[in-house]
Parts: C-alpha cells; sequence; structure tokens
C-alpha cells in the first residue's frame, strides 16, 4: 500500500512537470510550423506534434473526470473517458511512425523527401488518428461499460480491449525496432559526413529510446491485468513508465538535434540567460585583474 501511494505521488508530480515541458514545446513548434519557412517543417517534428497535443488533451481528459467524478452520465465524461483509450493505441502509432521516418531517412535519404511530403504525409497523419478505431474502435458502442470499464460488471470488456492494446502496441513497437535495425545496418553503406546526415544519425536515438520504453509500457499494462490484486500497482507503475516513453526522449531532442536547440532556445530565451551566467564570472574576473591590491585585501 505505501510503495502504491508513492508511485501515485511520482505519477502526479512527474505528469505535472511534464506535460509543462509539453506545453512549452506545444507552443514553440506551433511558432515554428505558422513561420512561411522553418528547419522543422519537416514530417518528423509534424508527426511529434501531434503526439504532443493528443498527450495533453488526454491528460486534460483525464483531469476532467477527476475534478467531477460525480457526472459520468453526460457526453464530456463520454468523450474524456474515450481519451485515454485512444491515447493507449496511439502511442504505438506515432512510435510507429516515427521509427519508419528514420528508416526512410538513413537507408533510402534519396528518397526521404519525396516519401515524406504531401500525400503521403496526410495519409500518415491520418492513419495515425483512425488506427485506434480501425483496430478496437466496436468497444466504443458499448458505452455502459466505456464509462465504467472497471466495474465488476465491465472486467470481461476491460480484458478484451487490455488484450487488444496489449497485442497492438507489441506488434507495432517490435516493427518499430526492426525497422530502426534496418536502417542503422543500411546506414553503413549511406552514410555521409554531411551536417544534415549526422543529425539524422542521432535522431535515431530519440526514437530508439521511445521503442524500448514502450515495450516495457505495455508489459506493465499487460501484468496489471493479469494479476488483478495488484491492478492499483501496476496502473501506477505503467503511467510512470508512459511518462519515461514520453517525457525524456522529447528532451532528449534538445540535446542531440543542435538545429531544434538553437530554435528551442532562441524561442524561450535561454540563450540570454547561459550568456547573463557567464558574463558575471568574467567581470569579476577582469576587476580583480585590473585591482590586484583590492583583490589581495579583500
Amino acid at each position: 500500500m505505501c510503495l502504491t501511494t508513492c508511485l501515485l505521488y511520482v505519477d502526479t508530480v512527474g505528469n505535472g512537470i511534464g506535460q509543462a515541458i509539453e506545453v512549452v514545446f506545444i507552443v514553440f513548434l506551433t511558432a515554428e510550423f505558422s513561420k512561411k519557412k522553418s528547419d522543422l517543417q519537416h514530417a518528423y517534428y509534424y508527426i511529434s506534434y501531434i503526439s504532443y497535443v493528443i498527450d495533453t488533451l488526454g491528460n486534460v481528459s483525464v483531469w476532467t473526470v477527476e475534478m467531477f467524478p460525480e457526472n459520468t452520465d453526460n457526453w464530456l465524461s463520454a468523450i474524456c473517458l474515450a481519451f485515454p483509450w485512444f491515447i493507449y493505441f496511439e502511442a504505438a502509432t506515432w512510435s510507429f511512425m516515427l521509427s519508419l521516418n528514420r528508416c526512410t531517412a538513413l537507408a533510402f535519404p534519396t528518397f526521404h523527401n519525396k516519401i515524406w511530403n504531401g500525400l503521403w504525409l496526410k495519409f500518415a497523419i491520418a492513419l495515425m488518428l483512425i488506427y485506434p478505431f480501425l483496430v478496437n474502435g466496436y468497444t466504443l458502442f458499448d458505452a455502459e461499460c466505456r464509462l465504467r470499464y472497471k466495474q465488476p460488471e465491465c472486467r470481461d470488456y476491460y480484458s478484451a480491449m487490455t488484450t487488444a492494446t496489449v497485442i497492438s502496441t507489441t506488434c507495432l513497437a517490435l516493427l518499430s525496432m526492426l525497422l530502426i535495425i534496418f536502417a542503422v545496418c543500411k546506414s553503413h553503406g549511406t552514410s555521409t559526413s554531411s551536417k544534415k546526415a549526422v543529425i539524422e544519425r542521432r535522431m535515431i536515438l530519440h526514437t530508439t529510446l521511445s521503442s524500448v520504453m514502450l515495450i516495457l509500457w505495455i508489459g506493465t499494462v499487460y501484468m496489471g491485468s493479469v494479476i488483478a490484486q495488484m491492478s492499483d500497482f501496476f496502473s501506477h507503475l505503467s503511467f510512470i513508465v508512459y511518462m519515461l516513453q514520453h517525457y525524456p526522449p522529447m528532451v532528449l531532442i534538445v540535446v542531440i538535434n543542435p538545429i531544434f536547440r538553437r530554435l528551442f532556445f532562441n524561442f524561450t530565451r535561454i540563450h540570454k540567460l547561459l550568456r547573463k551566467q557567464d558574463v558575471a564570472p568574467s567581470i569579476v574576473t577582469t576587476t580583480a585583474k585590473n585591482c590586484p591590491l583590492q583583490a589581495q585585501e579583500t
């Protein structure tokens, strides 16, 4: 019980911090996409942006239900309770799309930009959004259990939904890892030393981390469905793993991608803060050199 409570606190604090960072990323990317031309107006960032927006809407839906638990029989609650279901399937979808994007960028750089533009990009985004409905949309017709899926009478409904989530996510996560492995192996024969090629190779770290954490996340979801007496424990644990799958890779882009980092720092004004911290010690050092006697007396 104590461990479950601790996990709950980690869930709450970690999700709050992660969501705050995610909102900054959403605002930043929205500003970049609204420009006539930006170095971030590429498929990889569009797909990431959509996943950030969906995750934020999912958090808002969960918080809404928690704030008004007594109002569970209205259309707003129905939408809010459906969103976590959507995110369960969506996480694997955008991870797979990012892996596919990295695969074409490393293995087939000549055709990469042609593939991920225009009609294909729109198709990929549309597939991401409708995939949960294609795989498990039929469960939405059971409105009673959709609103009360954790009630004892809806246990079979919840088990069927969890099973579909585990199978779908596991398949997409394994496909993502296979695409990453193929891309890395193939890139040894096509890689160049250009700045763009180096960044393309670095971004595979972001996709790899997301895919690995995705497998760990779905493992905790499965354990929670199998071990009923520890469902609360695994529920909180799976949410922590989901946060690790979603938020750290998001921040990792800033670390490994110099173009993204430069634009992000300019947007958030972080570079100015770093410059001020560098200037302050230099002023002290210069003063000490110019006034050695005063420096010794001090």
